[in-house]
């Protein structure tokens, strides 16, 4: 059974519904006036129209392949409301509404000829027993009045000309009605299909995206000194093939390199300007240029001279030649450092990030930056002094056994307070600090802290690097 098939049971239910109530109707009004005969019509009328119901909705293909036995109901209801005006006082009697009941209920249907059918039909069936009743082929009868009144010929043409007239005019009403509604339908239905569509083909592109951003992102770091754990929680979900999926502009990278045959951790924070897609191809760009120089540098790891300050300065400075390319329509902070792995030696640039934080002998401080650098991508990029620094300086901080540094996005600060006042952005920068303090640095229970405060407003990454001294 398809759409259209479900459609048009749907569509007949309320017609189909009303005839069954209509003819129980009839079997309480006819039981307490204690006429059988019409009573027991009543009663087959009722089951007929149960057995109609269980005929569209469960047997719709029967009605399918044989369309015309919709014309077997119409015409037993029809019947049955000649009958009932017919013992209740034929052109006087109130039952006559029943017929303009029955040509609405018919109307509603795309096929015009069903609502003139019933219409057509209604209008000579009365006109049939009025004229018998009048030639008194048919006895009078009224079961609701025991008087016997005589039909007159004035009651015969105003009853017949106003039924007939509201007969056709129900008709045409009810049938422009519901056709116009149905062209709305179709093209709202249609609208939607077209809007399903490019949603379908968003979330393809935002699939893509993130199948491409997996290789660039993650711990592929090894150590004894170094412990290192990710929290990535993109604020774009999606669901593409029965799976969900984030997009974001984060981007959390942990590897490792060698210089003058020591061994460093290198690691990166990345949070590219833009939300969903504009976000997720700048973490792409960041991505592809720091796996492709760092795959570089591992391949050159026994030729690797150079100084791992220089080396990193020169990084950040290839990144921002690179997102500068794009005059500023795309940019990026980034926490970007490099750890010693035997001695805890870290050297690390922030452009424009959240400041890390140090987390030692339980009480957590900002690491603060002596350079103010902007994020890779601005034009111009000054220092706090206003001067060119072109990124050849680089921070240097010593850990000790013990340390832990996390360095996370601005998610973790940017958060919709759950308060009964209502929208409230977090205003309290050591917010994160008092955190780290209160789960004793434990990644996910800081995690679960920060729902309990708020919600997240923002793509929320997360670095954890625990340093501890094998010496010690």
């Amino acid at each position: 059974m398809n759409d259209s098939d479900l459609k048009e049971i749907k569509a007949a239910r309320p017609t189909n519904i009303s005839r069954m109530v209509s003819a129980f109707i009839f079997i309480v009004l006819y039981s307490f006036y204690d006429y059988t005969v019409v009573l027991y019509f009543a009663i087959v009328q009722f089951s007929f129209s149960m057995l109609w119901i269980w005929l569209i909705e469960k047997r719709f293909h029967l009605y399918k392949a044989y369309p015309s036995l919709w014309y077997l109901p119409a015409s037993i209801d029809v019947f049955f409301a000649t009958a009932s005006v017919y013992i209740t006082g034929v052109s006087y009697s109130p039952v006559i509404v029943a017929y303009i009941l029955i040509t609405c209920m018919s109307s509603v249907d795309l096929i015009r000829a069903r609502g003139l059918f019933t219409t057509i039909a209604s209008s000579i069936s009365f006109l049939f027993i009025v004229i018998l009743t009048k030639l008194e082929i048919f006895p009078f009868l009224n079961i609701l009045s025991n008087s016997k009144t005589e039909i007159s010929f004035f009651s015969m043409f105003i009853s017949g000309s106003f039924l007939t007239m509201a007969c056709f005019t129900a008709n045409s009403v009810i049938y422009q009605i519901y056709f116009q509604l149905n062209e709305k339908n179709n093209e709202l239905s249609s609208s939607l299909d077209k809007i399903n569509l490019l949603k379908l083909q968003q979330d393809a592109d935002y699939a893509l995206t993130a199948r491409l951003m997996e290789p660039f992102g993650g711990n592929f770091v090894k150590s004894k000194n170094i412990d290192i754990e990710f929290f990535l929680k993109q604020k774009k979900t999606f669901s593409f093939k029965n799976e969900m999926l984030e997009i974001g502009g984060d981007l959390l990278i942990a590897d490792a390199l060698f210089f003058n045959e020591s061994k460093y951790i290198f690691l990166m924070n990345g949070d590219a300007m833009g939300k969903s897609m504009q976000g997720a191809c700048g973490a792409l760009v960041l991505g592809v240029i720091c796996k492709s120089i760092l795959t570089n540098t591992q391949l050159k790891s026994r030729d690797n001279n150079i100084l791992p300050q220089e080396w990193l300065a020169s990084l950040v400075k290839e990144m921002h030649r690179i997102f500068e390319s794009f005059e500023g329509y795309m940019s990026a902070s980034v926490f970007i450092g490099i750890i010693e792995e035997k001695t805890g030696i870290l050297y690390h640039i922030n452009t424009e990030h959240p400041e890390a934080i140090l987390y030692r002998d339980e009480t957590a401080s900002f690491l603060k930056d002596s350079f103010g650098y902007r994020k890779l991508g601005t034009l111009g990029t000054l220092g706090t002094l206003g001067i060119q620094l072109d990124f050849l300086n680089v921070e240097y901080t010593q850990l000790v056994a013990g340390d832990v540094l996390f360095i996370g996005s601005d998610g973790k600060d940017d958060l919709i307070l759950k308060s009964g006042s209502g929208r409230t952005m977090n205003q309290d920068e050591f917010l994160f600090l008092k955190t780290i303090q209160k789960t004793k640095g434990n990644l996910e229970e800081i995690v679960n802290e920060l729902k309990n405060v708020g919600d997240f407003s923002d793509d929320l990454s997360i670095l954890k690097i625990a340093f501890n001294d094998e010496t010690s």
